[in-house]
C-alpha cells in the first residue's frame, strides 16, 4: 500500500494540518455568497397595491453593477415601460462585497398587472445574477416564483477550458514525477518529456483562458469602466489567479530538478486555487471565510490533479500495456493509484462542504437549475468511484499476460467521465448558487407586539406593522412621567440597524403619537435607535432590539424540506475528513509494522519483480562481461 512511502514526521505534520482543518470545518460558519441575489423587493413579489409605485427597490445580498443592469417592465396588455433612472444605494467606498440596493424610478403606472424583469452582474466576480417579480395596481396577481438566469455559454466555456488546462498543467507534472520513479528507460523517458509539453501548454493555455474571461465578462458589464473593475478587488483576484499559470508554466520549463520544481508547482497551484475561489462561490459577502477559501482551492486543485492524470494515464501510458512496456506500464499505473486516490478524496470532502455554501437546502436542489446540474455531477462522481474501485481491483490481481489489457477499458470510461465532471464544473461556476431566500426556512424568530421601556423621564412605546419584511410603520409614543413636562417633543429620528443614511423623522399624529413608514429587508433581529428632541434638554437616546417576523407565505410550499443544510453538509465533511485523517494513520502504523516483521507487501508483487528483473538485466550482462 501507498502509506509506507509516507515518513512518519510526514504523517505527523499532515495530521496536524487536517486536524486544524477538521475542527475548523465542525465550527458553525456563515453561508457563503459570492454571487450577488436578490433579498427582497418593494414591492414585493405577488404585492397587489392600490396605487401606483413611485419607485421599485431591488434589495441585493451584494453590490451589483449598475451600467450592466437590464430592466423590462412589461404590463397585462403587453404594454412596455421604461424606468425613468436608476440609482445604486449602499456598497460605500467600493465595497462590492455589502449589500446594495438598486431603486428604479417609475413612470406613471396605470391599473394593471406587471412583470418587472431585470438581469445584472456581481460587482465582485462579474457574475451574471437575474429573476423576475409580478406585482399588480389595483390587480390580482400570482408570484412568480424564483427565475434563474441562463448561464451564459461562452462564460461556461471560457471556464471549462481554463479548469481542463489546469488539469493539463497538473497532472502532466503528476505524470512526468511518476515516470521519474522508476530507473529510465527509452519508453519512460519520452513519455517523460511528452507529460512535461503537456504541463507547459497547459498552463500556457490556463493562461489565456484566463486573460480572454475577464474580457468577456466585461464585454457584458456593459457601460462600465474596465479600469475601475480591475483596480478594485476583481482585479487583485484575477491577478493572483494569473499568477498562477505563470509560475506553473515556469515551473515546466524548468531544469528537471525535483524538488525546486515540486515547490514551483506548488505555489503555482495555491495561487492558481485561491485566486479562482476567490473569484467563485466562496468569497463571502463582509469577510472572507478563510476556511471555505482554502476548501474550495483544494477541490479546484485535487480534481484538476486527478482529472489532468487520469487523462495522461489514458492517453501516454495506456498504449505501452500492450507491448513489451506492459511492466512498466502497470507499476505507473499503480502507483498512480495513490495520488489519485488521495485527490479523489480530497475532492470528495471539500466538495460536500462546498455544497452546503452553494445549495441552501433539499428543494433548491431539486427545483433550481444548478441544484440539478450540481446532483448531477454528484451522481457522476458515484460512478466514478465505482470505476475506480473496479480498476484498482484489477490491477491488483489482475492478470499479467500481455495480452490483458482490459482493464484501460475501465480507466477510459474513467477520464470521459472526468472530463464531463469538469465540464459540469464550468457551468457551476457561471450560473447562480440555488441559494435564494425562498428555498431556504427561515428560522422562527421570537417576536413582541410592542415595547415599553423609559429613558430618563419619557416614558415610551414602540410598535412595527406589519412586522414582517417589506414596508411597515412604526409607532412611537411618549410621554413624560414628569408633571408637569419639562419640554415639549419637537422631533423624533429613527435609525434601523447599522446603516449610513440618514435617520427617518416621524411625524406627530397628536396625542403623543408619532409614526413613520419603513421598509425592513429581512426577518431577524435588528436594532431601532430612537432619539427624541425637546429644546433645552438634551437629546434622549433609546435603542430598542427588535425581532423582524418571518412571512409563513413565503417562498414556494416544500417539495421535500426548506431546512437549512449548510451545517449537515460541514459536519458531515469535518467527520468524513477525520475518518480519512485516522484511516491513514492507523494504515500507516500497518504497514510500518509488517515492515519491521520482515513481512513483504503483497500488493502488486509480482509486477514488481518482472519490472525489476527487466531493468536490472543491462547491469548484470555488464557486469558479467
Amino acid at each position: 500500500m501507498w502509506f509506507r512511502f509516507i515518513s512518519r514526521a510526514a504523517v505527523v505534520r499532515l495530521a496536524a494540518l487536517l486536524g486544524t482543518v477538521a475542527a475548523l470545518m465542525l465550527l458553525p460558519i456563515n453561508s457563503a455568497s459570492a454571487h450577488a441575489f436578490l433579498v427582497s423587493s418593494s414591492p414585493e413579489d405577488g404585492a397587489v397595491l392600490t396605487a401606483a409605485p413611485e419607485e421599485v427597490v431591488l434589495r441585493f445580498s451584494e453590490s451589483v453593477v449598475l451600467p450592466a443592469l437590464q430592466v423590462h417592465l412589461v404590463s397585462g396588455s403587453g404594454r412596455e415601460f421604461e424606468p425613468i433612472s436608476a440609482k445604486l444605494e449602499g456598497a460605500s467606498n467600493g465595497d462590492t462585497e455589502e449589500p446594495a440596493s438598486v431603486i428604479l424610478r417609475m413612470p406613471v403606472l396605470p391599473v394593471d398587472a406587471y412583470q418587472l424583469r431585470w438581469e445584472t452582474l456581481s460587482s465582485d466576480d462579474l457574475h451574471r445574477t437575474g429573476g423576475m417579480l409580478i406585482f399588480g395596481v389595483g390587480t390580482a396577481v400570482s408570484r412568480a416564483g424564483v427565475v434563474e438566469p441562463a448561464p451564459q455559454w461562452d462564460e461556461a466555456a471560457l471556464r471549462t477550458a481554463m479548469f481542463l488546462a489546469l488539469a493539463a498543467a497538473l497532472g502532466g507534472w503528476l505524470t512526468e514525477a511518476l515516470l521519474g520513479r522508476g530507473r529510465p528507460t527509452p519508453a519512460s523517458v519520452d513519455r517523460q518529456r511528452a507529460a512535461r509539453r503537456v504541463a507547459r501548454w497547459g498552463a500556457v493555455a490556463g493562461f489565456v483562458f484566463g486573460a480572454i474571461l475577464p474580457v468577456d465578462q466585461l464585454i457584458a458589464a456593459g457601460g462600465s469602466s474596465p479600469l475601475a473593475l480591475l483596480q478594485g478587488s476583481y482585479g487583485v483576484r484575477e491577478a493572483l489567479r494569473q499568477s498562477g499559470f505563470i509560475v506553473l508554466a515556469v515551473a515546466a520549463s524548468a531544469p528537471a530538478q525535483r524538488g525546486p520544481r515540486a515547490i514551483l508547482v506548488a505555489v503555482g497551484a495555491c495561487l492558481t486555487g485561491v485566486g479562482t475561489a476567490l473569484m467563485g462561490h466562496s468569497a463571502a459577502r463582509g469577510a472572507l471565510p478563510v476556511t471555505r477559501i482554502m476548501a474550495d482551492a483544494a477541490h479546484l486543485v485535487s480534481a484538476a490533479t486527478w482529472c489532468g492524470g487520469l487523462l495522461l494515464a489514458v492517453l501516454l501510458i495506456g498504449p505501452m500495456l500492450p507491448g513489451e512496456d506492459r511492466p512498466l506500464a502497470r507499476d505507473f499505473l499503480r502507483r498512480f493509484g495513490v495520488p489519485a486516490g488521495a485527490c479523489f478524496a480530497i475532492m470528495i470532502v471539500t466538495g460536500i462542504y462546498l455544497t452546503g455554501g452553494t445549495v441552501g437546502s433539499v428543494d433548491a436542489a431539486l427545483l433550481t437549475n444548478y441544484g440539478r446540474l450540481l446532483t448531477l455531477k454528484v451522481l457522476i462522481v458515484l460512478v466514478i468511484a465505482g470505476l475506480a474501485l473496479a480498476n484498482h481491483r484489477r490491477f491488483r490481481v489482475g492478470d499479467n499476460r500481455p495480452g490483458a489489457h482490459g482493464s484501460m477499458t475501465l480507466a477510459r470510461s474513467e477520464a470521459a467521465a472526468a472530463v464531463v465532471v469538469l465540464l459540469l464544473a464550468g457551468l457551476l461556476t457561471s450560473g447562480q448558487p440555488a441559494r435564494e431566500p425562498q428555498f431556504v426556512a427561515r428560522p422562527a424568530y421570537p417576536t413582541v407586539p410592542l415595547t415599553n421601556s423609559q429613558v430618563d423621564d419619557l416614558q415610551q412605546t414602540l410598535t412595527v406593522r406589519p412586522n414582517l419584511p417589506g414596508r411597515n410603520v412604526v409607532t412611537v409614543g411618549l410621554r413624560s412621567v414628569r408633571r408637569p413636562a419639562p419640554a415639549p417633543v419637537r422631533s423624533v429620528a429613527l435609525t434601523v440597524g447599522a446603516t449610513r443614511d440618514p435617520p427617518l423623522q416621524l411625524e406627530s399624529q397628536g396625542a403623543d403619537t408619532w409614526s413613520v413608514a419603513v421598509d425592513l429587508t429581512e426577518p431577524g433581529p435588528v436594532e431601532l435607535v430612537l432619539v427624541v428632541h425637546r429644546p433645552g434638554l438634551r437629546d434622549t437616546v433609546n435603542r430598542v432590539d427588535w425581532s423582524v417576523g418571518a412571512d409563513p407565505g413565503a417562498g414556494p410550499s416544500p417539495v421535500v424540506s426548506r431546512a437549512p443544510i449548510t451545517d449537515l453538509l460541514t459536519r458531515t465533511a469535518g467527520l468524513m475528513l477525520a475518518g480519512l485523517l485516522l484511516g491513514g494513520v492507523l494504515g500507516r502504523r500497518r504497514h510500518a509494522g509488517r515492515d519491521r516483521r520482515g513481512r513483504p507487501d503483497v500488493v502488486g508483487s509480482p509486477v514488481d519483480a518482472e519490472v525489476n528483473s527487466r531493468l536490472d538485466r543491462p547491469v548484470k550482462d555488464a557486469v558479467g562481461s
